[in-house]
Formats: structure tokens, sequence, C-alpha cells
């Protein structure tokens, strides 16, 4: 460090000292002080959140931290590589072409890398006023997701209503979206933990709950559930689950979408 030190008031004998000219000294003194310091003494001088992105200089932060960052999935100025859309809201739609709902399930302007992953976790609670005629299905922009069958080719995929007016759990699961049970009552989700998980109702086949993927009937009591990982061209998207009703009104509540990406 270079440079002179100047004293701000002088003090004359026999006179009063006023407090706050003595403070003015000491401070330029502790400010030269802390100017010399080492790096490394700094870190033990910085209060806790005294440091935020305003007093980060410019680039302070390095590339390879940027490429970790992307790695993890983490987001940046400008830069969308996670999210999430919280709706307690009960709302309605009697649309028979997908649509978000008034309030829309939805994060906006995701990143995905070349050869990365979106993976996407998904809680609702839903009902349909006509058995069997309400659907719901992960979107990225305006395509429907889709997985392979057993014929070799793809088929945009979707999770069908259980069949009865109470509200059942709509998770997600690793090739989309598919619904639980609820026959003995409405499902209402707890607030001191709970699985990413429904139970497919021992009397009812997965196949009439899952469109879009082949499965044999399985007439037992199955849990479901998880995370769905899913590859696309590197890009940037709008992620959404969408409802329809093919007949009647289908309503959702208590809906909880997580996503983030991941680079390898």
């Amino acid at each position: 460090m270079t440079g002179t030190f100047t004293r701000n008031h002088d003090f004359t004998p026999e006179t009063d000292i006023v407090s706050s000219e003595v403070d003015a000294e000491f401070n330029t003194i502790f400010a030269a002080l802390n100017s010399i310091l080492s790096e490394n003494d700094k870190v033990d001088l910085i209060e806790d959140d005294a440091v935020d992105t305003q007093h980060i200089a410019d680039d302070a932060v390095e590339a390879a931290q940027l490429a970790d960052a992307a790695l993890l999935g983490l987001s940046e100025s400008g830069v969308v590589r996670r999210g999430k859309s919280i709706i307690a809201t009960e709302e309605s739609t009697s649309s028979s072409s997908f649509t978000t709902l008034a309030t829309p399930d939805r994060v906006e302007n995701v990143v995905l890398p070349s050869g990365g992953l979106i993976v996407v976790g998904y809680y609702a609670e839903w009902k349909e006023s006509s058995a069997g005629q309400g659907q719901a299905a992960i979107f990225l922009g305006s395509n429907q997701l889709k997985v392979p069958n057993l014929s070799g080719s793809l088929e945009t995929q979707c999770g069908r209503g259980p069949s009865q007016s109470n509200f059942s759990p709509l998770v997600t699961f690793p090739v989309g979206l598919v619904s639980g049970d609820s026959s003995a009552g409405s499902i209402s989700a707890a607030t001191t933990g709970q699985a990413l998980a429904a139970v497919k109702h021992s009397g009812t086949s997965l196949g009439s709950l899952v469109a879009g993927f082949d499965i044999y009937a399985v007439n037992m009591a199955i849990p479901l559930g998880g995370l769905c990982p899913i590859f696309a061209d590197a890009g940037t998207y709008t992620v959404s689950v969408q409802f329809r009703a093919l007949s009647g009104t289908v309503t959702a509540r208590t809906r909880k979408l997580w996503l983030w990406t991941i680079d390898f």
C-alpha cells in the first residue's frame, strides 16, 4: 500500500477534546490497517451476511465455478436451472384439450444443457365429475411427454383419473404422471412429512390409471411415485403440468411442482 496519511484534526494543548474528532482519527487509522491485512485475515473480519451479490467484484466468480453451478443445476443471474410452483388453491377445468389451470403449474425459462436431464417431481390431489374422464400430463413447451411402448414406437403419456369422486393423489413416477386411489375417502396431504407417492387400489388395473404406457393389469395394491427424469435437446423450456376432461370437469388442489436440471 502506498500513499500519505494525513490528520483530520489538530489537537492543541490545554483545549477541550471533542470525542467525534478523536473517533475520526482512530477510524482513519483502522481503515489503513484493514487495507494492508492479508486476504486470509480479512475473512475473519467479515460479519455474517455482510457480503452479498452487490459486493462481489466483477470477474470474482471464475468460469470453473460457473461450470460447477451448471453441473449441480444451480440457477444464476439470467439462467434458470431449477424452480418450483406451489399452489394450494382448488381449481377446475372442463376443457377437452390439455390446458393449465387458472393458476398454472409451471416453471418458465428452464435452461437444459446439451446432454443433460430435467428431473421433475409433482404432487396434487385431484378428482373428476365423470368417472375415468380426467387426464393430466407433463409438457415441455407445447409438447406432451412421450414414452416408448412395447411396439417400439413412442406414445404421449398422461395420468388418468381414478374413476371416483374423492380427491386422490396424482404423482410423478419414472414414466410421467400416475393417479392413486382414494376410494374410501379424499386424501389430504400431511404437513409433517409425506412420501411423493400414491397407492393403486387392489381392485383397479394399473393400466387404467396410466395412458400411453403398455402395462399388464396387476390386481394388487402397489406403491407408485418418485421422480421423472426427462431428456431432450439442449434449449430453454417451459415445463408445466396440464389437465383435461374428456367429459365433465377435473378439479385439482394442493399442487406441488419441483424441477431441476443436471449436467454431466
